[in-house]
């Protein structure tokens, strides 16, 4: 648990772990130079579980996780962000999935996203079968980070890089599913705090730009080199945006199909479905006339693809 000026949800995110149905675990904590009551607040904690480090200054992020993982020995690594909750079979039911998979590197969960307030804002049904996810990290990033559990060999051998800070877990996720399985388990058990001073609001810009900077290294082993036009349309695309220009749109999903089913980097089948399901929503977003349907029959992918246009065709017919 990395903490940094956490004072204000920092008691039930703690409590959060130590409430946990499995109980053989060590919490490490870790204080980034806080300047406001976050140590006295883990020091208040009578517990043999908690393991308390403190950084001199503030050092960042990507420092604290390296320094936590240094720190570490156990099996199995998992993260929670100082201003979130978990759920109290959290860590049960994530090392029971490792326990039994043994072919998978890390495991998540479906996400309860609530606000500074604690009111429920919405639930992340984020994508939990291994192939869908190694095609849909293309796109975008499949996991909550703080809902992770990850076998520690593997940050042995791969861990957070800072040039990728502050979407540094999207980058690790994308270069572990090049190599082991991936999931997340279909329920909730993480409730994920969305306020004012979460990484996500305040460094919003620095985001977008190390997103792009994954998904162009995506790419570029797809071996496809986008414009900033190509660019904008990958990520309308996977945002699902209403506005999107549909030539833009044919352009690029046969660039993405031709160079995939070229190189067999994902596999085909998966890659497709996700193809269809991309274009399936943005019509559903966008209702598209049928003129504007009409010239996609030309679409030159598989029979599968081009029986889907005929399908959304026929539907339009008055």
């Amino acid at each position: 648990m990395p903490v940094y000026n956490g004072e204000n949800y920092l008691q039930a995110a703690i409590n959060s772990i130590l409430a946990q149905s499995f109980q053989d675990f060590e919490l490490l904590i870790i204080d980034d130079g806080s300047t406001d009551r976050s140590a006295e607040i883990i020091r208040s904690f009578d517990s043999k579980k908690i393991r308390f480090l403190q950084n001199e200054q503030n050092k960042g992020l990507i420092f604290t996780q390296a320094k936590a993982i240094a720190a570490s020995s156990k099996k199995y690594w998992a993260v929670l962000d100082c201003d979130d909750w978990a759920y109290p079979q959290r860590l049960e039911k994530q090392i029971r999935f490792l326990e039994q998979n043994p072919d998978y590197a890390a495991v998540g969960s479906w996400v309860e996203s609530i606000d500074a307030a604690d009111k429920h804002l919405g639930i992340w049904k984020l994508p939990y079968q291994s192939t869908e996810i190694r095609v849909k990290l293309l796109f975008q990033n499949c996991f909550a980070h703080s809902a992770m559990m990850l076998r520690r060999k593997v940050l042995d051998e791969m861990s957070y890089r800072v040039t990728f800070y502050p979407s540094e877990d999207y980058d690790l996720w994308v270069r572990i599913s090049r190599k082991y399985k991936l999931a997340n388990l279909p329920e909730v058990l993480l409730k994920y705090r969305i306020h004012t001073q979460s990484i996500s609001q305040t460094q919003n810009q620095k985001q977008h730009t190390s997103v792009l900077k994954i998904i162009e290294e995506q790419l570029a082993i797809l071996q496809i080199f986008p414009s900033q036009n190509q660019l904008d349309t990958h990520l309308q695309l996977a945002h699902l945006e209403k506005n999107i220009d549909f030539e833009r749109l044919k352009t690029w999903l046969e660039i993405l199909y031709e160079q995939n089913n070229r190189l067999a980097i994902y596999p085909k089948t998966d890659f497709e479905n996700l193809l269809l399901f991309y274009w399936q929503e943005v019509v559903v977003n966008r209702k598209m006339t049928f003129k504007e349907l009409k010239q996609f029959t030309s679409f030159s992918l598989s029979k599968k693809m081009r029986n889907f246009w005929k399908i959304l065709l026929k539907n339009c017919l008055p």
